[in-house]
This record gives C-alpha cells, structure tokens and sequence, in this order.
C-alpha cells in the first residue's frame, strides 16, 4: 500500500491510498470470527496475544450469560472486541473517528452474520454533553 500524506506531522493516514501489488485488505480469523482489515484500519498485529487479551476481556467484562448486556466500545476500529463480545450480550456500540475503519466494522459484522452491533464514526475527543443519547446506558465500557 501507499498512503500519501502531505501534511506535516506524524500520521498513518493520508490523504490518498493506492494499492500497489495485491489486495486492498487482509483477513484474519480471531476467537472463531473472521476480519477484514484495511490499511487504514486499526488491528491488533500480534493476532495470538490478541487473542489471550480478548478472552480476557471477555473475563473481566463479568457478563450474566443472559444476552442482556449492553456494550460501548471507544475507539473500536475494526471492530474486533466488541464484535467477539456480541455473541454473548444484546447490543455492541462501537465509535471511532477513522471512517475506513468504521466500514471495515461494519463489513465485519456482516461478514459473521452478527446483527447486534452498531458502528458510528466521530471523533470521541470532541463529543458534546448530548453523546450518551445516542445508545442505551451501557453496562460495559471498552476503551
């Protein structure tokens, strides 16, 4: 991939990407889901800590095994924790402020025929006093 960036200043997304050999995204299997992860997406690189993270998560996240959950996941990117947490609550919220990464979040979730999580773009370092109108009061937070 090339990504051109012509501002100054120390960031991993341009203003234009081209795909010079291969295909645009990578796919990864993660706790029995399966990602597709563009370049402009966050994803954790070391996929087998990923997965001992997750779990523990999973653990620490004390769910009721009664599907009646509601997860806010900021700064989701891909998707990836709350899309493995979906299986087990009723609704997953993710937000993150890079729109390729919301998509792939989305794509994601199709792609493992889970409908109970929602994906929105914005930038949480400037949200407003109305955000927690948005989603019902969650019972986990991931950030």
């Amino acid at each position: 991939m090339n990504n051109v960036n012509t501002s100054v200043g120390n960031t991993s997304v341009g203003e234009e990407e081209y795909t010079l050999y291969g295909k645009s995204n990578i796919t990864e299997t993660l706790r029995g889901l399966t990602f597709q992860i563009s370049a402009n997406s966050f994803f954790q690189t070391n996929t087998h800590q990923a997965e001992v993270l997750y779990k523990l998560i999973e653990d620490c996240a004390g769910l009721r095994d009664d599907g009646s959950e509601i997860v806010l996941d900021l700064f989701c990117g891909t998707g990836t924790i709350g899309l493995t947490l979906a299986r087990w609550v009723k609704h997953v919220y993710g937000y993150e402020v890079v729109p390729q990464a919301i998509s792939d979040a989305c794509r994601n979730a199709k792609l493992n025929n889970i409908s109970n999580a929602t994906f929105v773009q914005g930038d949480l370092n400037k949200i407003g006093g109305d955000f927690g109108n948005a989603f019902p009061k969650p019972d986990i937070v991931i950030s």
